[in-house]
């Protein structure tokens, strides 16, 4: 049995939460600026393109997928994110010492914004065009996220 769009998403989310987990420990167990920063490119690297995957083959893969209002609400979140995102990279990039407090707070905030978005995913949109796609475009769907994530 072929694996499915949920299953395939779910694995991906769980190595964006991992690249996410390393971060903040290095913030706030070793503040560590450097190994905060090369941490935190690496999840900002595999989120990017996860956000990519989505957004450009998930989501624009048709109109009907397009047009849902769970998209709508995904895209929306990825903005969202991406905000969270930035004042992490502006908070490593800053000159003078780490400030553990203030970057553990964006990483939290992060998260659990993460935890939102990827609950929407697993528990609606993923088992929805699971359902949803003819099989024969549920497999072009995936042939398309695996060629991009090389996996």
């Amino acid at each position: 049995m072929q694996e499915t769009l949920t299953d395939m998403m779910i694995r991906e989310h769980g190595k964006m939460f991992g690249l996410l987990g390393k971060f903040r420990f290095q913030i706030d167990h070793l503040g560590n600026r450097q190994s905060a920063m090369k941490s935190y490119e690496s999840f900002e690297k595999f989120h990017k393109e996860h956000i990519f995957v989505e957004e450009k083959i998930i989501i624009k893969y048709n109109n009907k997928i397009k047009n849902l209002e769970m998209a709508k609400v995904i895209l929306k979140q990825h903005k969202e994110l991406e905000k969270i995102s930035q004042n992490i990279i502006k908070q490593t990039q800053k000159k003078g010492p780490i400030l553990p407090d203030e970057l553990f707070t964006q990483a939290n905030k992060l998260q659990q914004m993460l935890i939102a978005h990827v609950k929407l995913e697993e528990s609606q949109f993923y088992p929805f065009l699971d359902k949803d796609l003819p099989e024969n475009e549920k497999k072009a769907l995936i042939e398309q996220i695996l060629k991009k994530l090389e996996v």
